[in-house]
């Protein structure tokens, strides 16, 4: 008979955090600059990083939530939908490079 051990941790906890936080935007002054003065277009380039289609954001104007959400699940990096909302409504461009800077650190 074999006797084997559970898992102990729960498989819903997140362990990881992003890796810059929000206010981290301006690392980049390129990537800033891009972002602020034409974000439509810096978000259609990360949709197209992430796989999904460039013409989402164009039809959902808070489409980076949907973003920040995926890949906050897919990377297991704490947080909840609505911090994910709250940081879009409120900085869109620090959320967009966010995205960004952690798909870049990430390999994609």
């Amino acid at each position: 008979m074999i006797i084997g051990e559970q898992p102990t941790r729960d498989v819903w906890d997140f362990e990881n955090e992003w890796n810059e936080g929000l206010c981290g935007c301006c690392n980049n002054k390129n990537e800033c600059l891009y972002a602020y003065f034409c974000y439509p277009c810096f978000v259609c380039k990360l949709y197209e990083r992430a796989g999904e289609s460039c013409c989402t954001p164009l039809f959902i104007p808070t489409s980076v939530v949907i973003l920040r959400s995926k890949l906050r699940t897919g990377f297991r990096i704490n947080g909840s939908i609505c911090e994910d909302f709250l940081a879009a409504c409120f900085c869109p461009c620090c959320v967009a490079i966010q995205i960004s800077n952690e798909m870049s650190q990430q390999g994609i």
